[in-house]
């Protein structure tokens, strides 16, 4: 579920990139809608929160990354989060902080916090991919 063999590529996502917990009650906010562009009300969260992910992965020798997420910074007083995914030598560094600063947002905060959560679970979608 989390590698796959094409021809002389690999394609997996690293544990902690997945979400491991794959449910909601550890991560909650990943369970929130993030449909609505928009919103005319608040919305709140159960607390404020800093989720920091930090991985490395010793890779076989002469290993290069071929398709690779890009970094991610979205900066605000709401929310904000960053990564970055890099292969350095023979190892793979993953490295993402979420950061939600309420517990109760103005209907304003909206489009920072769907844009930081957004790129939170798409960095969990996107496989990487690594060729000999």
């Amino acid at each position: 579920r989390f590698a796959r063999v094409i021809g002389k590529q690999y394609r997996f996502t690293p544990l902690l990139m997945f979400n491991p917990f794959r449910d909601y009650s550890h991560a909650p906010e990943l369970g929130t809608s993030t449909g609505m562009e928009q919103r005319a009300y608040g919305f709140r969260q159960r607390c404020s929160r800093v989720v920091e992910l930090e991985e490395v992965i010793t890779l076989p020798a002469a290993m290069q990354g071929v398709d690779m997420p890009k970094d991610n910074l979205i900066v605000g007083g709401a929310a904000s989060f960053r990564s970055h995914v890099r292969v350095n030598g023979n190892q793979l560094e993953f490295g993402a902080t979420h950061r939600m600063e309420k517990r109760v947002y103005d209907a304003g905060d909206w489009p920072l916090f769907r844009d930081a959560l957004m790129a939170r679970k798409d960095l969990s979608a996107y496989p990487l991919t690594l060729s000999k």
